[in-house]
């Protein structure tokens, strides 16, 4: 009888690909997946701490693993167990850690499944791990992502991801292009392209490759079906990538983190643009990418953030044309210049400021759905049911969820959806045949 494994992810779209890596690479050595919530033999927690947050919702599913089966051997990995592995030494229940490099061997430290306190822990300094397990699906996910690149240059202010993903390496195109296929030949239809700063792609491979150079590539593929791509850095888009993006086997959606539109902020935040940049650069993408879906990420409560500061951002966001916002609120992270900045923010004022923040993203957000109504556009059929009519989502080319009453048999494929209604935040639509 094979021993069942569970898994779970917490944070970016890369943890979600390196989940689905290790699942594959454990039911390749005979392991039976089943979901987090059931009774297993092996629970691995995949965690993130980018913000505290993810610390603490880390160490909840760790927890719950631990009660849910006392005898289970319980396996932490991720970001969370990279910066911070000490923490969860103390976790009584815990059998071994892996830093964010050795989880993608993990089948080789499973061979021995006898409970351990204190847990085995192998975390290395160094989290360089250039090439990849290859897959070939994602359990209960009708889109598949593919990590093209890992790790970040960057060095903002408020950010650990260097420390927990180490300076930025890039997949082999060749390997990119196997991997791509592979999901192909799986049957996906969308393919979503995800890395911890993927703008960068290809500068630290020899010979060098844009990330345009890639996606001109990828587009020539038989049956690809679309590509999206996760958030891109502004300062980070060439001409050649606007160009290559206007294709239609790319996603007219794009991710491009503001933070701050402030500019003494943005240089503390060690942020190398301004707002006139970006929306420079915003107007310029409008102009040449039809129907474009614009979000970003934005930052509330970094240190320094006066009254002044923070209506001053507000004006400037509400102007810009976003789809979405991502609002956050600033988490002093360990090993970070800004944890040891003096002006710090209390959480109450944190937390109003997020407040008004998210309710400009829902303006923003019904605004561009109602752009939509009574249009026509490519949508992929999720697994996923709406809670109130019990239809099924349809997610557009240009990231609008529509509710369409569909059959279960058309989960995956791109139909042609027609938007009919907006009800309680939610876009409605039926399938035009």
């Amino acid at each position: 009888m094979s021993l069942k494994i569970a898994l779970t992810t917490l944070g970016c779209k890369v943890n979600q690909f390196e989940t689905a890596a290790m699942r594959e690479q454990l039911l390749k050595r005979g392991f039976t997946a089943v979901a987090f919530k059931q009774a297993a033999d092996v629970y691995i927690i995949n965690t993130c701490t980018v913000t505290s947050k993810g610390d603490m919702q880390s160490r909840q599913l760790i927890r719950q693993a631990i009660r849910r089966n006392k005898a289970a051997y319980i396996v932490v990995t991720g970001c969370y167990a990279q910066t911070n592995y000490r923490q969860i030494q103390q976790i009584q229940g815990v059998d071994l850690i892996l830093g964010n490099a050795e989880k993608a061997n993990i089948e080789h430290y499973l061979t021995d499944l006898e409970k351990n306190s204190p847990a085995k822990t192998f975390v290395g300094t160094s989290v360089c791990n250039r090439q990849q397990s290859q897959i070939g699906a994602f359990l209960d996910h009708t889109r598949a992502f593919v990590k093209i690149q890992d790790g970040c240059n960057q060095a903002c202010s408020y950010c650990i991801v260097p420390h927990a993903r180490g300076k930025s390496r890039s997949q082999p195109p060749e390997l990119v292009k196997e991997q791509v296929k592979r999901l192909i030949g799986s049957g996906y239809k969308e393919i979503v392209f995800s890395g911890i700063n993927i703008g960068v792609y290809g500068q630290d491979l020899s010979p060098e490759i844009s990330l345009a150079g890639l996606l001109r590539e990828l587009i020539q593929l038989d049956g690809l079906g679309r590509i999206r791509l996760s958030s891109i850095e502004p300062t980070e888009f060439s001409s050649e990538l606007i160009e290559v993006l206007q294709s239609d086997k790319i996603c007219p959606h794009l991710h491009i983190p503001l933070q701050s539109a402030h500019e003494e902020q943005l240089k503390s935040m060690n942020r190398h643009y301004s707002a006139a940049q970006y929306q420079k650069l915003v107007e310029k993408l409008i102009d040449n990418i039809p129907h474009l879906a614009l979000g970003t990420d934005v930052m509330v409560g970094f240190p320094g953030e006066t009254a002044d500061i923070f209506q001053h951002n507000y004006r400037i966001i509400e102007q810009f044309p976003l789809t979405y916002m991502h609002v956050f609120r600033y988490s002093p992270r360990p090993q970070t210049k800004a944890a040891d900045f003096t002006d710090q923010i209390n959480d109450t004022l944190k937390k109003e400021r997020s407040r008004i923040l998210r309710n400009l993203s829902q303006q923003k957000s019904l605004q561009y759905q109602q752009r939509y109504l009574g249009e026509v556009r490519p949508g992929l059929i999720l697994n996923k049911s709406d809670a109130k009519t019990g239809w099924l989502s349809g997610l557009t080319d240009n990231y609008l969820k529509v509710s369409v009453p569909a059959d279960k048999q058309l989960t995956g494929k791109i139909v042609a959806l027609h938007i009919s209604g907006i009800e309680n935040n939610r876009l409605l639509g039926k399938l035009v045949v």
